[in-house]
């Protein structure tokens, strides 16, 4: 009954606030919650959201007494609201809470609008092209739902050691700091692989005018690991680069030829996929890009001990 009652409230309020062509689509009610989908053309704002909650539950706090009554369908009030389009009966019955909300409806409610308690929104979201559902709690479910939320700031505000109206600040201030603090991270990163595409460099074999490196670079994340041979290419090219690592429990690899190599017909698509067969993992691409994956575990420098930068003919 409660969240049944509750559903015609929050009706109310949905039109009050988003406007009259509002109608219901479909709801489901139970004990201890209730969905809501009604027709709407775009998303709610959040500042909508809690005027349609602040409406619902001011008039709830009016304790209006629910009223029914039957009418012939062809007499009932034009301000009744009628669900669905549906075919209706000769007669029908009108759910009147208030004089602010009345809708034909056959099934149970509270006496007046004060049972329902307090009615809570959960979360609202499209479910299709012009139709949104709000789903909310009343009564006990109302209370428990804000009880946990208090219980969160609490717990919130003695982690971060201020007080409630100072939390949205306070991660703020947070976030702005992590945010700083990614950014050094990565500038000493990049210094490290700089320093590191020296070593890999240095440590080139020459073939014709070309420089070949292959090597095993510790910890690197695929887009670290790519980044490092890009830089590793531009600055030793003309080369050819093929590069693996093991991180987070995989392996990864690429490969990248200059287009001097690329002329004389290297493909790192084909280094790469030699590799990743090697390591029991996958790989490919373009004749100047490849990139690729292996589990971890294996021996990464015999890998690569056994790649030959050749080509056919």
């Amino acid at each position: 009954q409660r969240h049944h009652t509750a559903t015609h409230v929050l009706h109310w309020a949905l039109r009050k606030i988003l406007g009259d062509h509002i109608r219901q689509a479909g709801s489901l009610v139970e004990p201890d919650r209730l969905r809501f989908d009604f027709s709407h053309f775009e998303g709610i704002k959040p500042e909508q959201i809690e005027e349609i909650e602040r409406i619902s539950n001011e008039k709830l706090l009016l304790n209006d007494k629910l009223e029914s009554y039957e009418v012939p369908f062809s007499e009932k009030p034009e301000e009744v609201i009628a669900f669905f389009d549906e075919k209706y009966g000769d007669t029908v019955r009108v759910v009147n809470l208030g004089g602010w909300s009345q809708e034909l409806c056959g099934g149970t409610h509270v006496s007046s609008a004060g049972e329902i308690g307090s009615l809570r929104i959960t979360s609202e979201s499209a479910i299709s092209a012009g139709t949104r559902r709000i789903e909310a709690v009343a009564g006990l479910s109302a209370y428990q739902w804000t009880d946990q939320r208090v219980s969160l700031i609490q717990q919130l505000t003695r982690q971060l050691a201020c007080k409630p109206n100072e939390l949205a600040d306070r991660i703020t201030q947070m976030q702005t700091k992590n945010k700083d603090l990614d950014k050094k991270l990565r500038a000493f990163e990049q210094k490290g692989q700089a320093g590191l595409a020296d070593k890999l460099i240095e440590q080139a074999e020459e073939n014709g005018n070309l420089r070949l490196i292959k090597s095993v670079v510790p910890n690197l994340n695929p887009n670290d690991l790519r980044s490092l041979a890009a830089q590793v290419n531009k600055r030793a090219a003309p080369s050819i680069v093929l590069l693996a690592s093991e991180s987070n429990g995989k392996c990864g690899m690429v490969c990248i030829c200059s287009q001097e190599a690329v002329d004389t017909g290297h493909q790192a698509g084909q280094y790469l996929s030699e590799l990743a067969g090697k390591l029991g993992g996958k790989g490919g691409g373009k004749p100047d890009f490849a990139m690729g994956g292996a589990p971890a575990g294996k021996d990464l420098n015999e890998a690569l001990v056994g790649i030959s930068f050749t080509t056919e003919g």
